[in-house]
């Protein structure tokens, strides 16, 4: 009976190690390829390395060297040179297209402040549906501070 117990333990300990891990895999993986974006932005690293783990239209608009002058420009006049960032959030989803063909994607989220202290949130959207994770898209949002409410104006 001792054995038996044992070895149900040990089965189930194993199949839900493996259920946990293929998401583990997948989220190192992007979370490279996003540092690896964010340093061919702000610290000029080879986007040639990076577009390997692109699709080829994230490439063409984000990688290209009019998108990444175009993406530097706006970056440095928005918010400075990024100080640094870090992981926020993990999401996985499904998107349909016109077509309504569905697409399983993954989202990882990166919070950075830049010199002018402005809170900066990337979010980078990985098509799953191959083996391997590929980067599809890529957002920016600046955060503001809302301005505090005066006493006067809210009685």
């Amino acid at each position: 009976m001792k054995k038996l117990l044992l070895i149900v333990t040990i089965l189930a300990m194993s199949i839900s190690s493996i259920c946990f891990a293929s998401d583990g895999s997948n989220l190192d993986a992007e979370q490279k390829i996003a540092t690896a974006v964010l340093n061919v932005y702000y610290k000029n690293g080879n986007a040639e390395e990076v577009k390997q783990f692109c699709s080829a239209d994230f490439s063409k608009n984000f990688l290209a060297t009019t998108g990444l002058e175009k993406i530097r420009k706006e970056s440095k006049d928005a918010f400075g040179s990024l100080k640094g960032a870090f992981f926020v959030a993990y999401a996985k989803f499904n998107i349909a297209d016109k077509d309504k063909k569905v697409t399983p994607v993954n989202q990882v989220s990166f919070r950075g402040v830049g010199d002018k202290d402005t809170p900066i949130d990337y979010v980078f959207l990985f098509d799953v549906s191959g083996k391997k994770p590929i980067l599809a898209s890529m957002r920016v949002n600046v955060l503001k501070a809302q301005p505090k409410a005066n006493s006067e104006e809210t009685k």
